[in-house]
């Protein structure tokens, strides 16, 4: 997976990120194909970021289906299709807390022994 950040004008960001899965096993004697997806999210930050509005849309490509196949003994199996991965959501968050942390030094001094 790969995620990428983009920052446009207004202070509004643009998110791309991506998934690959392999050809990995599904069942006992099923293989499922490699398959992956894309998704896209335009978000904007208020109030040093403790609000957040989000639209986001999943496997724009419609690429993540569910291929697989097998064979055990006479039975050769094949199956495929798509789940419901393409979505469109609105979300929107806000942080009511807020909470510094400070920082810690720390001197390991087997370090210096060695």
């Amino acid at each position: 997976s790969a995620t990428n950040s983009i920052f446009l004008p207004a202070g509004i960001t643009l998110e791309v990120s991506g998934r690959y899965y392999s050809k990995r096993q599904g069942g006992s004697y099923e293989v499922s194909k490699s398959t992956g997806s894309v998704d896209v999210d335009l978000n904007k930050s208020w109030y040093d970021g403790r609000m957040r509005l989000s639209l986001l849309m999943t496997d724009i490509f419609h690429t993540e289906r569910w291929d697989s196949y097998g064979i055990k003994d006479a039975l050769n199996i094949s199956s495929w299709g798509y789940g419901e991965s393409r979505k469109v959501m609105l979300r929107f968050s806000y942080s009511f807390g807020k909470q510094k942390f400070e920082k810690v030094d720390k001197n390991i001094e087997e370090l210096n022994r060695l």
